[in-house]
């Protein structure tokens, strides 16, 4: 198990998307079919900053007792499923989901959370590069924090915040899925 982001709910039809990738076996690297699973409650006690040879890490501790759905698809672009916690999702704010077409390079920002107080937070980015290929179902863009906060407190993204949401124009444009280490 580990931790990861919820990109979105849809209270339209009680559903999720989470992580931005699929679950995968640790050494065959394959999507590991779903039978069933769920998604739990997780907070952020610890970052483990990333560094040019290790992806640093949120670490978290998750609360079995706060169920709050089933994973019911685990794909390449994530896991999907049904929800049932009682999130009071209310106090968030709806955004559109934007088409592939309106993306842009430039300014963008990640949805994220990286410390103990457990607040979501905007954190400045740019989408430096997009592909526009409809066979590019995962990756189809990539970016780079600019964000001093953020790198300052994680070093930019590590593991643990795959799923994070990129807004973009006030438009969900896509997700945050990999680390890049170099």
């Amino acid at each position: 198990m580990g931790v990861g982001t919820l990109t979105f709910y849809s209270p339209e039809y009680d559903s999720y998307a989470a992580l931005g990738h699929g679950i995968s076996d640790e050494d065959s690297k394959e999507l590991i079919e779903v039978g069933e699973g769920e998604i739990y409650d997780a907070k952020v006690i610890a970052v483990t900053k990333g560094r040019n040879d290790y992806p640093g890490e949120l670490k978290g501790f998750l609360n079995e007792t706060l169920q709050y759905g089933d994973i019911d698809v685990n794909s390449k672009n994530g896991i999907y499923g049904s929800y049932s916690g009682d999130f009071n999702f209310s106090t968030r704010e709806k955004i559109e989901v934007a088409s592939k077409n309106e993306v842009q390079l430039g300014k963008a920002q990640i949805l994220c959370t990286i410390d103990e107080s457990q607040e979501v937070k905007a954190y400045d980015i740019d989408i430096v590069k997009t592909s526009t290929s409809y066979f590019s179902a995962t990756q189809g863009m990539i970016i780079k924090v600019r964000d001093e906060e953020l790198i300052q407190k994680t070093g930019g993204i590590i593991q643990g915040m795959s799923g994070s949401p990129i807004i973009q124009n006030g438009k969900l444009v896509g997700a945050v899925t990999h680390v890049i280490v170099c």
